[in-house]
This record gives C-alpha cells, structure tokens and sequence, in this order.
C-alpha cells in the first residue's frame, strides 16, 4: 500500500470512520471513468463530504479579521509561541522578498 494510503487507513481506524476496501475492478464498476491498475487498492469512506478548501480559508480568515488578527500576506513564519494563558498566539514572520 502506498503512503498515502497507508495514511487514509490510519486515520479512518484512529476516527473510527468506516472505510471500505475496494478491487480495482470494483473501483471501475462503480466510476467507470477511472481506470485503476491492477495492484492497486482503493479506499472509499460512504459517511464522508467534500471540503471546499478555498470557502474555508476565506471564513477563517474573514473571522480573524473579525477578531483583531493582522494578515501578513507573503511572509515566512519564524515562530508560533503556544501555551500562554491569554488568548493570544504571538506570530513572528518576516517579509519575503
């Protein structure tokens, strides 16, 4: 199994997700479209949804913005200071050229 794989495994056992193990002729069966070689495996998880990652960002960040954050577009984080009692997390970034 690749790593990637490996990893879908590990987390839906660690989640306690259901998780299906599927032939590659099953796999073309059901999408007819995807052409899976042999020796491979797939996984497919019935319960699961679909992230719209570019939504999400933008609603983490409009919510920051909301709260005070300062956005530092093109910068390189430096560090993240975690464990301080207040509800604030020290960033230090610098500029990239």
């Amino acid at each position: 199994m690749v790593p990637f794989i490996q990893e879908v495994v590990h987390s839906a056992k660690t989640n306690s997700l259901s998780l299906d193990y599927l032939k590659p002729d099953e796999i073309m069966r059901e999408w007819p479209g995807i052409y899976v070689l042999e020796d491979y495996v797939g996984c497919f998880e019935s319960s699961s949804g679909v992230l719209l990652s570019e939504a999400a960002i933008a609603a983490y960040r409009k919510q920051a913005l909301e709260y005070g954050a300062e956005l530092r577009t093109h910068s390189k984080v430096r560090d993240i200071l975690m464990g301080s009692k207040s509800k604030q997390i020290p960033i230090y970034t610098m500029r990239i050229p």
